[in-house]
C-alpha cells in the first residue's frame, strides 16, 4: 500500500440534504460544521422544460433565457444570497484560477464581463457569493475557517489532470495567506468512478500525472478503463498541504443519480441536459 493510500483511508464520505423554496442541495458536513455557506443544487424547483427540467443553471444551455433567469432567481433567494453579489466562473475545462472581489460580482452573466479563462476562484470578500456550474464534473469547496478565505472550482478530467484543486489551494496561500492544514476542502456530486469510463489515451493522462493514487481499474467486459476522479482530486489535494482528515467527498454519483443532471447520461438519451451549480461564501 502506498503512503498515499494510507492517507486516502482517513478522507471522510458523507453528505446532507437541506430543502429551501423548493429546492434541494446537497451539503458537506465537514463545511457546514465550519460555518461555511455553501451548497449544490439538485436539477428540480425551476421552470425549464425538459430535457433541462427543471432548475438549469447553465446559460449556454438551450434553454430559454427567461427560464434561466427565474431559475436564478429561485436559486438565490433558496440559498440565501443576493444575486447581484454573485460572480460565475468562466467554465472553460482548464486549470486558470482567479481571484473574485466586490468589483468582480455580476462576472459571468449573459451581457456581463467574464473572468480571464478560468476554471476555479477565490475569494476572501464576504459579500462575494463565488459560483460554478456543473453536470458531471467535479464541484470543490475550499475554506479556510482561520483566515476566512473560500474557493470554489470547476474539475473535469481535464482540469482534474492538470491539478487545478491544488492550484487553487496554492492561489488561496499566495492571495491571502492561508495555511494549508487550516483549509478544509469538500467534493460534491459529480460523476463515480464506475460511471466515468474512458479508453487509453485519457487513462494514459492520470497513469502519468498520479502514479502512485491507483486511481484506476480495467474492465474486461467494458473494454474501458474506469477512473476514480474523486481519489485524483483527493491526491492533489493532499499535495497542496491540506490534510487527509479536512477532505470530505460527498459520494454522490450525479451519472448514477436521476436527481441531478449528466452530461454523459443525458447525452446519449436526450442530446443534452441542463447544469447545476455549486456555490459558497465565506
Amino acid at each position: 500500500m502506498t503512503s498515499f493510500e494510507q492517507e486516502y483511508k482517513r478522507v471522510m464520505k458523507g453528505y446532507t440534504l437541506a430543502y429551501s423554496g423548493g429546492i434541494c442541495f446537497c451539503l458537506l458536513p465537514l463545511l457546514s460544521e465550519a460555518g461555511c455557506d455553501h451548497g449544490f443544487t439538485q436539477r428540480f424547483g425551476g421552470v425549464s422544460p425538459a430535457p433541462m427540467d427543471s432548475l438549469n443553471l447553465g446559460h449556454n444551455r438551450p434553454d430559454d433565457p427567461k427560464n434561466i433567469d427565474e431559475n436564478y432567481k429561485r436559486f438565490a433567494r433558496a440559498a440565501g444570497f443576493a444575486l447581484d453579489s454573485a460572480a460565475i466562473v468562466n467554465y472553460c475545462h482548464g486549470d486558470g484560477v482567479e481571484v473574485a472581489t466586490g468589483h468582480e460580482r455580476g462576472y459571468g452573466f449573459p451581457g456581463g464581463p467574464r473572468f480571464p479563462e478560468c476554471d476555479g476562484l477565490v475569494t476572501a470578500d464576504p459579500n462575494v457569493t463565488l459560483i460554478t456550474l456543473h453536470a458531471d464534473c467535479m464541484p470543490v469547496f475550499l475554506f479556510d475557517p482561520v483566515k476566512k478565505v473560500g474557493g470554489m472550482v470547476h474539475a473535469g478530467w481535464k482540469g482534474a489532470s492538470l491539478r487545478i484543486g491544488k492550484k487553487a489551494v496554492l492561489r488561496m496561500i499566495s492571495e491571502f495567506g492561508c495555511d494549508s492544514r487550516d483549509v478544509l476542502a469538500g467534493i460534491g456530486p459529480s460523476i463515480c468512478q464506475d460511471c466515468f469510463e474512458v479508453d487509453d489515451d485519457v487513462h494514459s493522462i492520470f497513469a502519468e500525472a498520479f502514479p502512485k493514487a491507483e486511481c484506476s481499474i480495467y474492465d474486461d467486459a467494458r473494454q474501458k478503463y474506469l477512473i476514480d476522479l474523486w481519489k485524483i482530486m483527493a491526491a492533489q489535494l493532499v499535495e497542496a498541504g491540506i490534510e487527509p482528515q479536512h477532505i470530505q467527498i460527498s459520494g454522490q454519483c450525479t451519472c448514477c443519480n436521476a436527481d441531478y443532471f449528466s452530461y454523459r447520461r443525458d447525452k446519449k438519451l436526450y442530446g443534452g441536459t441542463g447544469a447545476m451549480a455549486a456555490y459558497l461564501r465565506v
